[in-house]
């Protein structure tokens, strides 16, 4: 049996990231706004406003100096850890063909 290449172990590490941040995405929506009565433009922005604004909240639970205390703390954690985009127009573009 032949070791993975290079490549190969980062685009498996690129897929796994994807589907992280695709579950973090559809948790969030479904916290955010559980019976979908919000446009997903104005859930995108909400989900952009809180990964700008709990930035210290977020850098205090990966530092080991507290847990997080929501399910929502919990997903911006694992957007931030897999590289997600912030801005409110390409989170609506992920969610849009996540949840479409």
């Amino acid at each position: 049996m032949s070791a993975i290449s290079g490549a190969t172990r980062a685009a498996l590490q690129q897929a796994a990231a994807m589907v992280e941040r695709d579950g973090a995405l559809s948790d969030l929506v479904g916290l955010l706004d559980p019976r979908r009565e919000l446009s997903l433009w104005m859930v995108a922005g909400m989900v952009a406003r809180m990964l700008a604004t709990h930035q210290v909240a977020l850098d205090r639970i990966e530092a080991g100096h507290r847990e997080p205390r929501t399910g929502i703390e919990v997903a911006l954690l694992t957007l931030r850890r897999v590289g997600c985009p912030t801005s409110q127009r390409r989170l609506y573009d992920l969610m849009a063909d996540l949840l479409n």
